[in-house]
């Protein structure tokens, strides 16, 4: 179902069942949410993300769309056991929630897992789960914007994602042990500290 808004204050829903734009008001629509969780392995100092197959190939945080019925941390642990096979080990820390549109809203977490207890994967357009240390992430090309040509087998990254990663971890105040420092600079920013990526299928 596709959304656009409308001049009156609401917003027209293409009902792709008989083509017609029928108009619909805010105040009768409920926001759709999504949930997103940025998980370290503060062991292993790295992160989970999960590769989303398709036409738009590329990494980025475990989660989803919260179902009607649930809160937006229920959906989240719903989202990454489904994506990921991980359990989250603990309640999930709400740390940013992001206005996408006036129908739309983003809540980002802090969770945490215990990696070495992992079932199959659920969701089919999730083809594989990996760690990856924080410089790799920063390393990796962004997904290239609709119309713009993707080259296979190269690693892209959701740009948003990798700045909630970093938002994230600074509010938690891990980014230092992430392989992250700031250059005497203000314009420039340094990454060290780069290990090995684990990607699993």
């Amino acid at each position: 179902m596709k959304h656009r808004i409308d001049k009156k204050g609401g917003y027209r829903r293409r009902d792709f069942h008989d083509g017609r734009d029928k108009l619909v008001f805010s105040e009768e629509v409920r926001k759709s949410i999504s949930a997103f969780a940025v998980i370290p392995d503060l062991g292993s100092g790295k992160i989970l993300l999960v590769h989303k197959s398709g036409n738009s190939p590329s990494w980025g945080l475990p989660g989803g769309g919260v179902d009607y019925a649930e809160k937006p941390a229920e959906g989240l642990r719903r989202e990454v056991f489904m994506e990921s096979g991980y359990t989250l080990a603990e309640e999930p820390q709400r740390v940013k929630t992001i206005e996408v549109n006036p129908f739309h809203s983003k809540v980002i977490f802090l969770a945490f897992v215990d990696a070495r207890m992992r079932a199959p994967r659920e969701k089919e357009e999730i083809d594989k789960a990996g760690w990856f240390s924080l410089p790799e992430i920063v390393e990796m090309p962004n997904l290239p914007y609709a119309g713009e040509d993707i080259e296979a087998n190269v690693d892209y990254v959701k740009e948003t994602h990798r700045q909630y990663i970093l938002e994230v971890l600074e509010e938690a105040g891990l980014l230092e042990g992430f392989g992250f420092r700031e250059a005497a600079s203000d314009d420039c920013v340094d990454y060290c500290g780069c290990g090995s990526a684990s990607a699993e299928s």
